[in-house]
């Protein structure tokens, strides 16, 4: 008896703190919402917290998380390091504020590509979409796209269900993706002279699969349909059929648009409740592509604003009117005048030239207003007023 008390005594010593730093690794392996920030500043808040302000904290690819006493650095690995924690996690991993904004810079370089750009979306494909955020074609349920909080935590889960591993049946995630497939598949077909990672096909295959995977995936798992609730930049599906006929790949076409005309009928026959959708109602009476140049343009003539203002701490001020025949845009800022009105007169002639990294939003600016004026501000200072007049009001 004494001696078996013995073996277990032991066995707890040798063994117990291994098991414990297991245990509590693992409960403490996800992100808190309660923890805002990345890993790097937890560590560097810690250590400042304790006295530690000249132990830094750097990012490593080699040997983990750990403490180097002979260099005194704390290393964390990319994982740990740049982990975002809280409700921050939402802006870069995955719903609408996450999804839209490489949604939304693959359409513009649909329209003006810049390489630079167009790398960076390969990157976030190659990196974070593909084989994480969705599933690949060589796992179960492919083209599944992870929904909240981020598909690391899915991906990794011990719940094999629908609150982990399959966590895949939130719809509002995919018509996000399938708009970036599409618009990389118009870039690499219409500009040969840009540098695609994948082929137009393969881009388009891609917009395929997760335009059908929003109506199947969510229902095989979750029973929850894509039916009746109108989603972020899902109107880019007909666009996709269209893009399947045009390369051949007519049975795809033919599987897809009956999902497509199903909601479309739900939407104009059954009657659903509009405002259970994803779309803001618009009262403006701007057409949907309207809205989408208005949102550019205000985009680029503030960043033109921050770019060219003082390097002093200064503010960009933005008016927006609307009446019943033009929204008028106004933004001021404390610049030296380097942007003047016979820039934009230049640049409306046409685009710089597509080797060019810099020079476009000018050009976009004058493409998609109406009218654009340029004044000097007295005492230093530019405005910019950007008109865009309704449909027939011009």
């Amino acid at each position: 008896m004494h001696l078996l008390f013995f073996i277990v005594v032991l066995v707890l010593l040798v063994f117990g703190p291994q098991w414990w730093a297991r245990y509590t690794f693992r409960r403490y392996a996800g992100p808190l919402p309660r923890i805002p920030g990345t890993g790097g500043e937890l560590a560097r808040h810690l250590l400042d917290r304790f006295g530690l302000p000249d132990v830094p904290v750097e990012k490593t690819g080699e040997g983990g998380d750990h403490y180097d006493p002979e260099h005194r650095v704390v290393r964390l690995g990319p994982d740990n390091y740049d982990r975002i924690q809280g409700w921050r996690i939402y802006e870069v991993t995955c719903d609408d504020p996450g999804l839209s904004k490489p949604a939304f810079l693959s359409s513009k370089n649909a329209e003006y590509p810049m390489q630079s750009e167009v790398e960076a979306l390969d990157y976030y494909i190659e990196n974070f979409v593909w084989g994480g955020l969705q599933k690949t074609t060589d796992e179960t349920f492919s083209y599944g796209i992870y929904g909240i909080p981020d598909w690391k935590t899915n991906r990794e889960s011990e719940d094999p269900g629908r609150n982990g591993r399959q966590h895949i049946w939130r719809i509002y995630d995919y018509s996000h993706i399938t708009l970036m497939y599409l618009s990389m598949y118009r870039v690499a077909k219409n500009f040969p002279h840009i540098r695609t990672s994948l082929t137009a096909r393969e881009y388009l295959g891609r917009a395929y699969g997760t335009a059908l995977g929003m109506f199947t995936i969510p229902w095989e798992v979750e029973r929850w349909s894509a039916y009746h609730t109108g989603l972020y930049n899902e109107l880019v599906i007909p666009h996709v059929v269209v893009a399947l006929e045009a390369e051949g790949m007519q049975d795809r076409a033919e599987r897809l648009r009956p999902h497509w005309e199903r909601k479309v009928r739900t939407f104009v026959n059954d009657r659903p409740d509009l405002f259970r959708s994803e779309y803001a109602f618009d009262s403006t009476g701007f057409e949907e592509e309207d809205i989408d140049d208005v949102c550019l343009v205000l985009t680029e003539v503030v960043n033109n604003s921050m770019e060219h203002a003082s390097a002093r701490p200064h503010e960009v001020e933005v008016d927006l009117e609307i009446d019943d025949e033009k929204l008028l845009l106004r933004v001021r800022d404390e610049g030296d005048g380097k942007i003047t009105q016979k820039d934009f007169e230049h640049s409306a002639a046409g685009p710089p030239d597509h080797l060019e990294d810099r020079g476009r939003g000018l050009f976009l600016i004058a493409s998609f207003s109406d009218d654009v004026k340029v004044r000097e501000i007295p005492g230093g200072g530019t405005e910019v007023e950007v008109i865009k007049y309704r449909k027939g009001k011009a």
